[in-house]
């Protein structure tokens, strides 16, 4: 397999991975913002562990996001005989 081809696996790997994990992270947050034990201990504590793993899925998906665009979209060296 040549190094284009890997590089372009890997992009699309890292693209719907991000993806999938952004929208699991917002999905998850979106729960929590409708359950009655999160706004209960909310008020107690002030943040709580779900949301802050809801925020870092959403955070790990957006940077997988990017990477998997770097390698898709990264500029590809052609190499000169002389």
């Amino acid at each position: 397999m040549a190094k284009n081809q890997v590089s372009l696996l890997i992009g699309i790997v890292l693209l719907a991975a991000g993806i999938a994990a952004a929208v699991y992270g917002v999905y998850m947050y979106s729960n929590l913002q409708n359950s009655v034990m999160n706004t209960l201990e909310k008020a107690f504590v002030g943040s709580t562990e779900g949301e802050t793993q809801a925020f870092i899925f959403i955070g790990a998906g957006a940077v997988a996001v990017v990477l998997g665009l770097v390698f898709l979209l990264g500029k590809k060296k052609k190499r000169r005989r002389r």
